[in-house]
This record gives C-alpha cells, structure tokens and sequence, in this order.
C-alpha cells in the first residue's frame, strides 16, 4: 500500500492506494470528525449563507425524473452535492447523512448501493487500520449527460430557425416597403442644376464684360 500526503486548504489529505493499485480515496482520520472520540453528535449543516440568505441542495431535473433511482437516492445526491460544495470528495458518516435526511442507515446503504449502480456517485472506501469509513464523489452520468447535450442541441437548432425566421421576415418587411414607396425617378421635363465647387471661382460674369 502506498500513500501520498498533501494539504489542501488547512487540511492534510492522504491518497491510499492498495498493493493491487485500487485507489481507495483521500481521506486521513484528522479530517474525519465522527471518528474523532467525543464527537458523537454531527456537525450541524450551514443553513444561512454569508449574506444571511438561506443555503440550497441543488437537484438536477434530469436527476429529478430518472425512473431508475427512488426519492431517498435524488434526497442522498443533492445532500451529498452540497456537502461536497468546491471540494473532490465529501466524507459524511452514515449515521451523519440519516441524520441530516431523516432517514435511517440502511435506506442509505440502499440509496447510496443506486446512486453507485447508475454511475451518479463514486463512492471511495478507504481503511486505516481498524478503522473504515467512505469518501462521496458526485457526478452525472453518460446516459444523462447525453440527454442533457441532445436537449442542448435541439434548443440551439430551434433558436437558429427562429433567427432565420426573423432574419426573413426582416426582409420581406423591407421588400414590401419598397414596393409601397418606390424610388422617385427624375422627369424629363425636370430642370437640374450643376453643383459649382466652392474652390473654383465662377468667372462666367467676367468672361461676358471682356466680351462686351
């Protein structure tokens, strides 16, 4: 087993790879609070932001109607998704996450087992001598991922065929004003008159006194 330590924002992390290269995830036990002795209650969740408006577990609509997953598997995901926040991985104890979602340990074992299965989470297990616990990883999958660009797609087109819905009809409009009001031609009978440039003087009066 090899391992690799590095600190990440005031936090000691260590990269656990088996003899066998498994690559079990970062985790060390001063990061871990609920291994910790004394700490038997979880730590509370952030409910108020720095600008004292209310935090928010994000859930994505195509997470929302995948028929493949139960409540209690959209429910882990988004609080998984907000305990992870900017971080790689979020470390939460079982007994933390039935706490923080009203539920019990094996609806997470069951929840977390679908959210695995379908590829919407990366689940780390490392052990450090008698001690195991997990690291969460969010992520959507292929087959979401690939309706979330097809949806894109169809959008894009759409918005493009307005364009050039809009684009036509611009010019249509300007095709009808020309032929409500056509360019005026001149008439034969109309007098026109040369332009006399300002740098040349008009000697046409001087010519006609020489002459008389």
């Amino acid at each position: 087993m090899t391992s690799e330590r590095r600190k990440t924002r005031g936090r000691i992390r260590e990269n656990v790879t088996l003899s066998d290269g498994t690559f079990l995830g970062e985790a060390t036990e001063e990061n871990r609070y609920h291994l910790q002795p004394g700490s038997t209650e979880p730590k509370p969740l952030v409910l108020v932001g720095s600008t004292g408006n209310p935090t928010y577990g994000t859930l994505p609509t195509v997470l929302m109607v995948d028929q493949n997953l139960t409540p209690s598997a959209k429910v882990l995901w988004t609080y998984l998704h907000f305990r992870q926040g900017k971080n790689d991985t979020a470390w939460p104890s079982q007994a933390t996450m039935a706490a923080h979602t009203n539920t019990s340990r094996s609806t997470i074992q069951r929840a977390s087992k679908e959210l695995e299965l379908h590829g919407w989470l990366i689940v780390f297990r490392t052990k450090m001598g008698t001690q195991r616990w997990n690291s969460y990883r969010v992520r959507i999958p292929k087959y979401a991922q690939d309706k979330i660009n097809s949806c894109a797609k169809k959008k894009r087109s759409t918005s493009q065929k307005e364009l050039a819905n809009d684009s036509n009809q611009g010019k249509s409009s300007l095709q009808n004003d020309a032929v409500k009001t056509p360019l005026k031609t001149l008439n034969k009978n109309t007098s026109t008159t040369t332009h006399q440039s300002r740098l040349v003087p008009d000697l046409s009066n001087f010519f006609k006194s020489v002459n008389n």
